[in-house]
């Protein structure tokens, strides 16, 4: 079978589908039915014997404005913002549910003497604290005072009166707010119209102190005169720099010998120009006579002479000009800097000027705080008389309580939904927990979810009465049996292989001794023989073989005696009683028959035996005790493993797997064998898996073979 056949194999036992979940819930619908029953009737019982309490309800209109309603039916309204209101609201129905709130509505409701017997006291608080809930209703300023007690006219009672004390005890505490704001007032005019006082005196004395009505005009002429100092400063500066790149640039003129240049910027000054003309004059003599007569002539030397001193005379006429420059620029600087104490003076008076006038600005300001002040508690103060007087509230009452004569409690429905819910519950809670306490292979599902391995099929238990050899060829006494059916619906799964081809070497294995592997494998040689196909049976298992006494024969010569080159194939297969059945038995017993398993003529072995037969079915010892069964599984197109049902847990089985998917086996799946059919509930816990897997309902039965009256199996059907 190639890898996409084997990876969908695996998949498919990998899911946990809903068909998988049902099969638990019908195996175990008696304990969820015991559960849910149990749980109903203790539901009733308490419902019946349940205490009966009665609710009522009264609705007030906790607004966050206070409304004055006056005789001329104007409205003046004040409160907090809106996005304060959630806060006032849960504040306020915190302050309901405190305990002194609760002691004076007791001590109110005592005075009326309804003889309810509920007092002012320790019980009577914590029946108050019991009996009412206040419920906030969700996106508004309505709240519910919802009261529950055993008397109906009690709630409605307490839920009215409760009501109506809110609301006058709202209106109480807003009146003596407002008396008490008008206290504070008065006393808080009386310091400010002192300090009116206080102020308009000191504005009057500082105006005439500093003479205010002349600041402006100060001001305006200081900022003309400051005005004109910054432009002369400007123009000084100005003069300045140029002088000074004038200085520098001739000095520097003057240290590189530029004469030429030096003259024609003092062009003004005749002495320079003077001197100049004659330091060219003598420049010209002195190029003409060395041109002429050269330098070895006695004159020569006088021509160079009258040049230096021409040129000395230059420079002190020159530095002569640079000194009056210099001093030019001293005298710039010397404005400049008179400027600057000018303007720094003239700001510090200008500062001095409009800080008296900020001054007056701020006491005529304080004193207009002060009035504007005083206005506005005049005004409040005559609206909270206004208050004083008139009634003030923000709860209204929408709702009044009426006696109930429905108990809302105990809820019947709601007991009864909660009892199912619980049965339900706890039923399916005992389900999964059986289930999951059994650790053995019981059902399909422990196949599919916990060894995630695909189920192949399962073999209904042959009575254990029988000789071993019988009870392996049940199926060819009985070919109408349901473990022949169980047997040729496995071989069906065979067959029906979705890479379109069966597997011609197929390996059968079992995590421990004793679960039915050899009875399997030979009867599923059969029913491939049946067929009319050669099949072969190969005992590989050399320390505990088995077929040789199915077939009550010898097992020398065998698998062992080929391996070792005393018997050729031909000679060790044998034939038996079935038709086109052939099996090679384990031979003669070895120390170490693992390392006969692996050896080269093994594989020999098994391809000769593939060549000869139409299939090769090979039994091998348990997997988890042995490693003869991953040794063989490197030589197989396809492995099975076996597991009796109820007999080995499910981590010794899983641990088989994991080490036959370790040697990269292709494992087909499982085959739950000796399933015992007369347990109860065995139909429903099969008949899904079953039926599901292979198209058999509940309660399959093919038909009893004459003689067959004993078969457990088939007593089991009926």
């Amino acid at each position: 079978m190639d890898e996409v056949v084997v990876e969908e194999i695996e998949e498919e036992g990998e899911r946990f589908n809903l068909g998988d979940l049902w099969a638990i819930l019908r195996m175990q619908r008696w304990v969820i039915l015991a559960s849910l029953v149990a749980c109903v009737a203790a539901s009733a019982v308490w419902t019946s014997i349940a205490t009966r309490y009665y609710t009522s309800t009264a609705t007030v209109h906790l607004t966050t404005r206070r409304t004055l309603e006056m005789e001329l039916g104007e409205q003046m309204e004040e409160g907090v913002t809106d996005w304060q209101r959630p806060t006032y609201l849960k504040t306020q129905v915190a302050i309901l549910r405190s305990s002194s709130t609760k002691r004076r509505v007791l001590q109110e409701y005592e005075k009326l003497q309804k003889g309810d017997g509920v007092k002012a006291d320790a019980a009577g608080i914590a029946l108050l604290t019991r009996a009412v809930n206040y419920v906030p209703r969700a996106g508004t300023e309505l709240v519910d005072i919802v009261v529950t007690t055993k008397d109906p006219e009690l709630s409605a009672s307490l839920a009215n009166f409760m009501a109506k004390t809110l609301r006058d005890e709202s209106s109480n505490v807003a009146t003596d707010a407002a008396n008490d704001a008008s206290e504070w007032l008065v006393g808080r005019m009386a310091e400010y119209d002192e300090k009116i006082s206080d102020a308009s005196a000191e504005l009057r004395e500082y105006q005439r102190a500093f003479d205010i009505a002349d600041v402006e005009e100060q001001e305006t002429s200081l900022s003309a005169r400051m005005s004109s100092l910054k432009q002369a400063y400007g123009q000084a500066n100005t003069e300045k720099v140029q002088a000074e790149t004038m200085v520098r640039m001739h000095e520097q003129q003057l240290r590189l010998g530029h004469f030429e240049e030096l003259s024609r910027a003092y062009e003004t000054d005749s002495a320079v120009q003077a001197q100049a003309q004659a330091y060219a004059t003598a420049v010209l003599e002195f190029a003409h006579t060395r041109e002429t007569f050269g330098p070895k002539w006695p004159g020569y030397k006088d021509a160079e002479g009258r040049v230096k001193i021409a040129e000395n005379q230059l420079r002190m006429e020159i530095e002569r000009a640079l000194a009056a420059e210099r001093a030019k620029l001293k005298l710039l600087t010397d404005r400049e800097l008179d400027l600057q104490d000018a303007i720094r003076a003239g700001n510090e008076e200008l500062l001095e000027v409009q800080g008296k006038r900020d001054d007056y600005e701020k006491k005529k300001l304080d004193l207009q705080n002060a009035k504007d002040f005083y206005k506005r508690m005049t005004l409040r103060d005559a609206e909270l008389e206004l208050q004083s007087k008139t009634q003030l509230n923000n709860v209204r009452i929408i709702e009044d309580a009426r006696p109930n004569p429905r108990p809302t409690s105990p809820n019947v429905l709601q007991n009864a939904l909660v009892g199912i819910a619980v049965g339900l519950g706890l039923g399916l809670g005992l389900a999964f927990l059986r289930e999951w306490l059994d650790d053995t292979v019981s059902s399909p599902l422990d196949v599919t979810t916990y060894l995630r391995a695909r189920l192949l099929g399962i073999v209904p238990r042959v009575k254990e009465n029988m000789q071993e050899a019988d009870r392996t060829l049940y199926t060819v006494a009985n070919p109408k049996s349901t473990v022949a059916e169980s047997i040729r619906a496995i071989r069906t799964v065979l067959e029906l292989s979705p890479s379109g081809q069966s597997p011609r070497r197929i390996m059968l294995t079992s995590a421990l001794s004793s679960e039915g592997k050899t009875s399997t494998t030979i009867r599923l040689a059969i029913a491939y023989a049946s067929l009319g196909r050669r099949i072969v049976v190969v005992d590989a298992d050399m320390r505990r073989p088995r077929v040789h006494k199915v077939f009550g024969d010898e097992r020398v010569p065998g698998l062992a005696t080929c391996l070792v080159g005393e018997a050729t194939p031909e000679e060790a297969v044998r034939p038996t009683h079935v038709k086109n059945l052939f099996y090679l038995p384990a031979g003669k017993a070895y120390d170490r028959p693992n390392e006969l398993l692996t050896s080269s003529a093994f594989a020999k072995l098994i391809e000769e035996l593939d060549r000869t037969f139409d299939m090769v079915l090979v039994d091998t010892p348990p997997s988890v005790i042995l490693s003869d069964a991953r040794l063989i599984s490197r030589h197989m197109e396809a492995v099975i493993l076996v597991a009796k049902e109820r007999a080995t847990s499910r981590f010794v089985i899983r641990e088989a797997l994991r080490g036959l998917r370790q040697v990269n086996a292709n494992v087909l799946g499982v085959i739950i064998n000796s399933v015992d059919l007369r347990r109860r509930n065995t139909y429903s816990y099969y008949g899904y898996g079953y039926g599901y897997g292979y198209g058999y309902g509940n309660g399959y039965t093919y038909g009893n073979e004459p003689g067959d009256e004993d078969d457990d199996t088939e007593s089991a059907a009926k």
